[in-house]
């Protein structure tokens, strides 16, 4: 028998093209078909494409100043900096999170690794707002170090109005200090709103609000609700403190016992 050889075309659907790689398309073609005609679908990898320019665009509102809200979950590998004179910078989480997993070698003691979501410094100003996740969680097997999703220090200035901000690290069985919200130097930290826990704790229970020692920073609580720590009593700071601002009230919620629930 013989096999008729025709001038029709035949169209391949579904054939991922990615940029600078090859893709082979094997087949009976020259025995079917004479034409083939490819057809390119420009959202095919989108997805991935759309995230990595979101993040441009995030890393360039960091760098230059202004609004921007979240359209797709972001995972970073390094802390996004606000740092300027009087530069402001106001990010809505949209429903969407951010979240650092990568754990950097601390320049002086390398056997530590730190990771951070937000670093807030000189005269800028960082305003955080909407439902989302913000997520310090270093995926280094018991490592030590810091995991803080809001790090402020200079004159900085951090205002969150909304978030479920979280930090943990496998390490000592989650028996560490883990600073969640900290704030160092001349920094001011306004908390307005939010849902603020660590899953790491030590005698002085969970780290989720600190300041440096010795600092003038400042942490003021006008709302929010905290998880195994409250604001109005903080055991990180000796002799304990209370940050939340007069006239004002927070929620705890406790899931462990003493000493860090109740």
């Amino acid at each position: 028998g013989t096999t008729q050889v025709t001038d029709e075309a035949y169209t391949f659907t579904n054939i991922p093209v990615q940029r600078n790689y090859q893709t082979n398309v094997s087949g009976n073609l020259l025995t079917d078909r004479t034409g083939i005609e490819v057809e390119v679908v420009p959202d095919f990898n989108e997805p991935d494409m759309d995230k990595d320019a979101e993040l441009q665009k995030l890393l360039a509102v960091f760098e230059n100043g202004g609004t921007y809200t979240l359209k797709d979950d972001m995972e970073i590998t390094e802390p996004l900096v606000l740092e300027g004179e009087s530069k402001e910078v106001t990010i809505d989480l949209n429903g969407s999170s951010i979240v650092n997993t990568t754990s950097v070698k601390d320049a002086g003691a390398p056997q530590y690794g730190n990771t951070t979501v937000f670093q807030v410094l000189g005269n800028s100003t960082l305003n955080i707002k909407g439902d989302g996740d913000v997520r310090a969680v270093s995926t280094e097997p018991n490592q030590d170090g810091y995991r803080m999703a809001v790090y402020a220090l200079g004159n900085a200035k951090v205002n969150i109005y909304g978030g479920n901000f979280f930090n943990d690290q496998n390490f000592n069985n989650h028996v560490a200090q883990l600073d969640l919200i900290y704030a160092d130097q001349n920094a001011v930290i306004n908390i307005y709103g939010g849902r603020f826990e660590s899953g790491s704790s030590n005698s002085s229970g969970y780290w989720v609000l600190n300041l440096k020692d010795g600092s003038n920073a400042a942490i003021n609580v006008y709302g929010g609700t905290f998880v195994n720590f409250d604001p109005s009593s903080s055991m990180t700071e000796n002799p304990v403190m209370n940050f939340v601002a007069e006239g004002y009230s927070t929620v705890k919620v406790s899931d462990e016992p003493e000493p860090n629930g109740m």
